[in-house]
């Protein structure tokens, strides 16, 4: 029987005195995190990072074109006879209404200055918000600022009386309340003395059926078959707030070609 205690290896911690102790290794787990990667793992990891990487950046240029090309629709969309109606229906004479009520082209006097366009309201928002923060309005200024913001309001959005409290605050939070804040405050501090107040007061409603071109046309419709006289104004301001009279009364085709039209562009 062999005798362990005697046999020179056993337990020798420095191992054979001609072959030195081997350096213990780290035992690895087949699977575990840190087996080594072929090469070829690495690469094909690499590419489908790069791969979702730029789907990811396509869906989004995607969305941005989509966006633009809505911007554009939204804001001169036309209002066909359908089914070929004939000159002289109510879908024509709502395509003549509609040309007739949404402003189309660059503003006159602000518009170059702040490369905004009626045809584009989502691009313009960007311009025109961000200056109701940015414009601090004299005492004088900020008198004619109230009459003029308080005769209007962004009801298709938001339930506020108008988009100022009585004292001037903001009194909507909605991209579209922002927009025309800006924009008054800019006319009443650069054109000033060019803007009557009644002006100012119209062209935020100019801006306001871009918005809202469905509510907007609708409204003009209800005007028309109530023999009022139609302007931008008496369409956009407080004054006919909520006015629905006999615009049940628009034709089929009316009817047809308002459905068409956005309930809002831009954001509330």
């Amino acid at each position: 029987m062999l005798n362990l205690k005697e046999h020179p290896h056993a337990h020798s911690p420095a191992g054979h005195p001609e072959h030195p102790a081997h350096p213990v290794q780290a035992s690895v787990r087949p699977g575990s995190d840190d087996t080594p990667k072929p090469a070829w793992v690495l690469f094909a990891l690499l590419a489908l990072v790069v791969a979702v990487t730029a789907y990811n950046q396509l869906q989004i240029t995607d969305v941005q074109y989509a966006m633009a090309g809505y911007s554009t629709a939204a804001a001169r969309p036309a209002v066909s006879a359908p089914g070929g109606a004939p000159q002289g229906s109510s879908s024509a004479n709502l395509q003549a209404l509609a040309d007739r009520i949404l402003p189309k082209g660059i503003p006159a006097v602000y518009g170059k200055e702040l490369s905004v366009s009626y045809d584009d309201p989502v691009a313009a928002m960007k311009v025109l918000a961000p200056l109701d923060d940015g414009i601090q309005l004299s005492a004088e200024q900020n008198a004619r600022y109230v009459k003029i913001a308080s005769q209007i309001s962004c009801e298709y959005c938001c339930g506020a009386e108008s988009i100022i409290f009585a004292n001037g605050q903001a009194a909507c939070g909605c991209q579209h309340s922002y927009v025309m804040r800006g924009l008054a405050k800019y006319l009443l501090t650069k054109h000033g003395t060019e803007y009557t107040n009644d002006q100012v007061l119209d062209e935020l409603g100019k801006w306001k059926t871009l918005f809202f071109p469905k509510q907007i046309l609708t409204k003009a419709l209800a005007f028309e078959s109530a023999g009022k006289a139609i302007n931008t104004i008496d369409l956009t301001s407080n004054k006919y707030r909520g006015f629905t009279a006999a615009a049940a009364s628009a034709g089929s085709g009316s009817a047809q070609g308002v459905a068409s039209l956005p309930n809002m562009v831009g954001g509330c």
